[in-house]
Parts: structure tokens; sequence; C-alpha cells
């Protein structure tokens, strides 16, 4: 599993995003100092640009980090977008971790649409919305 893993992560270029801890110290800040401020609002955070898996872990681009200091002005930040983790896919496609890679590489499956912190994740099936507007 790790020898496929690695060779779609290698010749993927989907985005790559980074968490709590990267943010934290990217941003110079101590990562419980930061987990604390993110997870109670006490000092602004941007909002995640993507969360992954059911525990909605979230996302920032690099840049995004980069730029942030403690005390800057807040601005409006686009929803996240949710991504599906392996556990999901595997769930999904209900195959074991080590044939999903497998899929993966033999183009069955997708390729992941991002990493996070250097974990995948897809992008959910589109679901239109029913006549009444309503996803279905």
């Amino acid at each position: 599993m790790a020898l496929r893993r690695a060779t779609v992560e290698r010749r993927s270029k989907a985005p790559r995003y980074i968490g709590v801890t990267a943010f934290a110290e990217i941003a110079n800040v101590p990562v419980a100092t930061f987990g604390r401020w993110y997870n109670k609002g006490l000092v602004w955070i941007p909002s995640p640009a993507v969360c992954l898996g059911a525990q909605r872990r979230p996302g920032w681009s690099t840049r995004t980090a980069r730029e942030w200091w403690q005390g800057m002005d807040r601005y409006v930040c686009p929803a996240a977008i949710e991504y599906l983790d392996t556990t999901q896919m595997c769930q999904r496609h209900h195959p074991t971790p080590d044939t999903l890679w497998a899929r993966i590489e033999r183009g069955a499956i997708p390729e992941p649409s991002i990493w996070l912190d250097d974990v995948p994740g897809w992008l959910p099936p589109f679901k239109p919305p029913t006549p009444n507007g309503v996803p279905a």
C-alpha cells in the first residue's frame, strides 16, 4: 500500500494544504496557543479553505499562514470546501485501503483532489438539486 500511495502522491498535481500545526509553526505561534485561538475564537484566525473527512479537519493554503498575523483585520472567507478522506472513500467504493490505492493507480478511482498535511482528500460526487431546489 505504501508504495502505491507514494507513487500517486509523488505524481499528484493536486493542491497542498496545511493543518493547524503547520499553520501555527509558519505563523510562529506555539501550537497549543494557536489551537486554543482557533477552537475558542480568542484571536481571529481565517476560516479554513478546506475541511477533510467526517471530523472536518481544517486546512489552509501556506500563503494564508504566511500572511496572517495576530491582530490583523478580519476579512470574509469563502465557505470551506469539504473533501472525503480515505476512510470515506473506502466506505463509498468498498475496497480495503490497499485495494483503494491499487484502483487509483489503475485509474478506476480518481486521484485525490487535494492533500492536507500529506493526507489525501477527494471531492464528493456532485448531487444535482431536485426540482424543489433541495439536493437529493
